[in-house]
């Protein structure tokens, strides 16, 4: 409670950013069998909650491949609607650290890499995935490049912690984040929104809807930035740095003949220029290895190099999912398709010498099939069973230049990696009595992944030097993962629970590698033990969910830099355990108060051979290896907290200004296994008010980041320096909604 009253204080506020759905959309709406878990009756809008005095609305999720309320599902889950997120400064994924407590977003070379409660990856390339997955539309996005996506136009956000390997199967060791897009309707509806912003900035968002035909309605949901002016300057060249580009375009077209049949055909595109997580600085005080120990002559947000740094990705796809009630169950089919590209530039070394720099281009495919059987009923016994499919093929080609080798002029490394995964699971939950469940579930995945490469030296005489492996990389595995779970109703409206997760994370190669080590990163595995509490209290006036967990990690998968190249690994072991919190409460009927929070710890018990690294005095670090045992997990902050504030002021009868203010505390964490290099403690502030014109149109003044913290995306140490990319300075603007 000292925490909390501490918080609060400082803050005194915070947007409602806990609560999800409150009204059944049609993204949700499934046949009858997988209806067994919708609530009973739609609840109202936020500000009619508001208006009305009543409680906190129902929140209805899908973490369990089934519409169920928020506070009846044991699991640990934060979920969020489109608008919360907007009113909070949530723009991108991104920016979901904002609001998730134990949640860190690391961007490096322009990639984005998430972590949930210290579980994730840094590791990069064509094939290689997150160990915290992402889904849209229930569709796997196993596309790095395409991680990092607007949150513009969307139905809502619903972010999973710990091991999710039963129902969504490789590569949610960590958890995942799940985004469900809006689904179109029969009545006509549009809404677009124009704003400035600092630094230049021009935004553009715009969603239409409507009937098509009968049981047949389609929509278009768009989203534009365009930043002018960067947060900084390369000093090197004078050309603008850190700054973003992005634009992204969906459809949706759902045709339900009967009521018993409901098909959706989903298409995006979307692509970003940005020099976000590739404008590498040196840290202050220690210098690189090619600069003299000169002082860096610019400011935090600049750079100092002899290129341009930049990120160009482009990456869409197409999805469709089937839906058939067969009376005794739903049959569910998702067929999707997604291909992705991007290009990488930067300078190794971090400074205007031609020393080392990189460039790289990368392209994937990837084609997934998952088929669902999903039945029961809701007090009873409630089953789902499924077989998935998922395929990728990944190409790179990176070229390292620079005057590091005299007489070298140019390294190509061309590689292809192959992945090939399918499963088969099954979950049941049995209702054993009227307020006792018991959950079991097993998934067993085989998967199989190879690698081709080729290394070519061009000399400055004209001479070509051509290295292959002696065989392709191959690696087979296959993997079994399972879910138990109890949960008890020990009062109305307070549930505990308790369960026993195991997730894995895929194996593979990373394509940066020479192609004579084609040695694979082994699979990763998680077991995970939990207990909490859920509760409503007060008329469902508030709301307190709390949980305790113990991780035991094996074969971790992390990422070291060998000459700016990033090269897989595997540390032996690990245990992380923590404490997660999550309080919300209407203090009146116009005043939401919220507060999330996570104490975590994660410690290495075995890793004999990290590498270490240590500055040398001419500048750059001297490398070796050592044990790393005792030493806290990367990106593993010890306290993460957010507390907001959403209040109604009434301007006319039937008309309100909305406040919202979201505050979010991170206490810092190294960024690798050596512990040498740290984030410091570092506070966000993000502020939205709107006022309506009138019914149909609102204008909005927002701030994001308005303490102007100084923190990063990125950073590391290396030979050649230690190097970070810094994050969002203070921005704020002005926008104007109109919509019917």
């Amino acid at each position: 409670m000292r925490l909390l009253t501490t918080v609060l204080l400082l803050t005194y506020g915070y947007p409602s950013l806990a609560v999800a759905q409150t009204e059944t959309s049609s993204q949700d709406a499934q046949p009858a069998a997988a209806l067994a878990q919708e609530p009973d009756s739609a609840q109202p809008e936020i500000g009619e909650a508001i208006e009305a005095g009543g409680g906190l609305e129902e929140i209805v999720v899908t973490a369990q491949r089934r519409r169920e309320r928020l506070q009846s599902v044991p699991i640990v889950i934060s979920a969020f609607t489109g608008e919360q997120l907007a009113n909070a400064g949530i723009l991108r994924t991104s920016d979901l650290a904002v609001v998730t407590p134990g949640f860190v977003l690391t961007q490096g070379v322009g990639l984005g890499s998430p972590f949930l409660r210290g579980v994730g990856s840094t590791i990069n390339g064509p094939g290689v995935e997150n160990s915290v997955a992402t889904y849209v539309d229930g569709v796997y996005q196993g596309i790095k490049s395409a991680s990092l996506t607007s949150l513009d136009n969307i139905e809502r956000v619903e972010v999973l912690k710990g091991p999710q390997g039963t129902l969504f199967g490789r590569n949610a060791t960590g958890g995942l984040v799940q985004i469900i897009t809006r689904d179109p309707s029969d009545a006509p509806a549009m809404n677009f929104a124009v704003g400035l912003a600092n630094y230049d900035t021009v935004t553009a968002s715009g969603y239409v809807t409507g009937g098509i035909a009968e049981g047949l309605a389609g929509d278009l949901a768009m989203s534009y930035r365009r930043q002018n002016e960067g947060w900084g300057t390369n000093v090197a060249t004078g050309a603008d740095v850190n700054q973003s580009d992005f634009a992204v375009l969906r459809s949706k077209w759902l045709w339900t003949p009967n009521d018993s049949l409901r098909m959706a055909l989903a298409g995006d595109y979307g692509w970003t220029e940005s020099s976000i997580g590739t404008a590498y600085r040196p840290v202050d005080g220690l210098p690189p290895a090619r600069d003299g120990n000169r002082p860096f002559p610019g400011g935090d947000y600049d750079i100092n190099a002899n290129v341009d740094p930049s990120f160009r990705s482009r990456a869409g796809g197409l999805s469709l999912k089937v839906e058939q009630n067969l009376s005794f169950a739903d049959l569910v089919s998702i067929s999707a398709f997604r291909k992705g590209s991007y290009d990488l530039l930067l300078d190794s070394d971090v400074t205007p010498e031609s020393y080392l720099y990189f460039d790289g281009h990368n392209a994937e495919k990837q084609f997934s099939q998952e088929l669902q059987l999903v039945g029961g009923v809701r007090d009873g016994l409630q089953w789902t069973a499924g077989a998935y499919y998922y395929y990728n093929k990944g190409d790179q080609l990176n070229a390292q230049a620079g005057t590091i080798v005299p007489t070298r002029r140019l390294q190509q490394v061309q590689s292809r990696q192959v992945t090939n995964s399918y499963s088969l699971y099954g979950q049941a939950t049995w209702s054993v009595a009227p307020a006792l469940r018991i959950t079991g579930g097993l998934r067993y995945t085989w998967e199989n992944r190879t690698l081709d490469a080729m290394r070519s030296q061009f000399f400055n005489d004209g001479s070509v030097v051509v290295m292959v492996p002696p065989a392709p990389g191959r690696i087979d595995y296959q993997r079994l993962t399972w879910r138990a779970a109890v949960d008890y109703d020990i009062a109305k409206d307070v549930m505990l629970f308790a369960s026993y997760n195991r997730g894995f994370k895929s194996g593979g190669f990373n394509g940066a590698q020479l192609p004579n080590e084609t040695s694979p990163v082994r699979p990763e595995v998680l077991d995970a033990l939990e207990a909490g509490l859920k509760s409503n209290f007060f008329g469902n006036r508030i709301k307190l969910n709390l949980s305790g967990f113990y991780y035991d990690f094996k074969d971790i998968q992390l990422s070291v830099a060998v000459l700016g190249v990033q090269t897989p690994r595997n540390a032996a072991a690990a245990e992380m355990y923590g404490v997660d919190l999550d309080f919300e409460a209407l203090v009146t009927d116009r005043l939401r108060l919220s507060v999330a929070a996570e104490y975590l710890k994660g410690e290495y018990t075995s890793f004999p051979d990290a590498n270490l690294a240590s500055p040398l005095p001419a500048g750059g670090n001297s490398v070796v290896t050592g044990s790393a045992t005792g030493n806290d997990l990367p990106r593993t902050p010890g306290l993460t907290a957010t507390v907001g504030l959403d209040y109604a002021l009434p301007v006319s009868a039937d008309r309100d200004v909305r406040l919202n203010l979201t505050y979010s505390y991170n206490d810092g964490y190294f960024t690798e296994a050596d512990n040498y290099m740290r984030q410091k403690a570092y506070h966000i502030a993000n502020a939205r008010i709107s006022y309506p014109l009138s019914d149909a149109v609102t204008v909005s003044l927002w701030g994001r980041n308005l303490l102007n913290e100084f923190y990063t995306t990125a950073l590391q140490a290396q030979g050649l320096g230690t190097v970070l990319s810094a994050d969002e300075p203070r921005t704020y603007g002005i926008e104007l909604r109109a919509g019917f």
